[in-house]
């Protein structure tokens, strides 16, 4: 994957059991009329979006601005602008709206991405090989979902595996398994997952019993996520825990170094998360993007659709990092022609 890529974070999905968003189910009805269709998009935010009091917005005042707005002679194509207005100043990136005049989502930031695949390449000896996996949502198809290869510095070797997209359901972990045991000498791995976009956190889940330390134990929490149910400010399901379980592979307990950049998003952010609960793992290179919520999509009766977000996730200490990203162990940036972050991320393994 170029390091040039396009951001539609709407796109990603979360799901601890299957690779797709949450989807409401509404009736289709093209003769639905505009307020009712203004009436079922307000409620819904209404009664399932977490994060008014954070982002400063009083959802009933936009009701009273917007709804005169709307009536019985109201345009689709009117409405689609209401609905905009309505969601831009909703701070969480995973908002979109997409109608038959066009789809808006938040402006995505520009950071610096500090990957080069070129670099990296340089740095596998052009010995890199790909990871293929099922597309998604179309399983028949096989698409590449990553890559690896060995890192040899001071004749000592590194195993480097990097993850593009966890939108699939390729066993990474058997892969891994597979890669560990031909190189039993490695002195630890490098698991990439800058400029990774998220997908099915069940992949990652998966992916990180790898490195699951306490065996003794039946899982591990590395986060904790909450529903809004409801429309009062405290109107939240049970709180439910996030864990990584040990998989039937190698149980590695060399170090582990994730490599994140500000371009991590979504389930890539949850794989932070899950790397600090490992005993011999840590992060290197950059802040992850700050969408770490589970993304929900709806359709409305109309046939607009939209996506939003319903729940909160935190850290086990209760910590949120929607929109601030998680940060990394250790901060390191890269310069042009070169990787750093492997760089820093080699020191460290040989200190652990």
């Amino acid at each position: 994957m170029k390091s040039n890529i396009q951001l539609w974070v709407a796109t990603v999905c979360l799901a601890i059991l299957i690779s797709s968003c949450q989807k409401l189910f509404i009736e289709p009805n093209a003769e639905s009329s505009v307020e009712q269709n203004f009436e079922i998009f307000w409620n819904d935010l209404n009664n399932t979006y977490p994060y008014f009091k954070r982002d400063n917005v009083d959802w009933q005042a936009v009701y009273d601005k917007y709804r005169p707005q709307v009536t019985s002679s109201t345009s689709k194509e009117k409405l689609a602008y209401i609905f905009t207005e309505m969601l831009t100043p909703l701070s969480d990136q995973h908002m979109s709206i997409t109608t038959p005049f066009g789809s808006w989502s938040h402006p995505r930031p520009h950071y610096e991405d500090n990957y080069d695949e070129d670099v990296v390449h340089g740095i596998l000896n052009q010995q890199q090989k790909p990871i293929l996996g099922p597309d998604f949502p179309d399983e028949t198809k096989t698409i590449e979902v990553g890559e690896y290869g060995i890192i040899n510095r001071n004749g000592n070797d590194y195993i480097y595996f990097r993850i593009e997209t966890f939108l699939t359901k390729h066993s990474f972990e058997r892969t891994l398994d597979s890669i560990i045991n031909h190189n039993i000498n490695a002195k630890g791995i490098i698991l990439d997952v800058r400029n990774n976009l998220g997908g099915s956190i069940a992949t990652l889940i998966n992916l990180m019993g790898t490195f699951t330390s306490a065996p003794e134990s039946r899982f591990i929490t590395y986060a904790l996520v909450k529903e809004k149910v409801g429309p009062l400010e405290d109107s939240y399901g049970l709180q439910q825990a996030y864990p990584i379980f040990k998989n039937a592979y190698t149980t590695y307990t060399k170090p582990v170094a994730l490599l994140t950049n500000r371009y991590s998003i979504s389930a890539a952010e949850h794989a932070s998360l899950a790397m600090r609960k490992i005993s011999k793992g840590f992060i290197v290179g950059d802040t992850t993007f700050g969408a770490t919520s589970f993304i929900v999509q709806r359709t409305l009766p109309n046939g607009f659709s939209y996506t939003s977000v319903n729940s909160i996730t935190t850290d086990p200490q209760g910590k949120i990092y929607e929109k601030i990203g998680v940060p990394p162990t250790i901060t390191v940036k890269t310069t042009p022609g070169n990787d750093e972050i492997i760089d820093r991320a080699i020191v460290e393994i040989n200190n652990r």
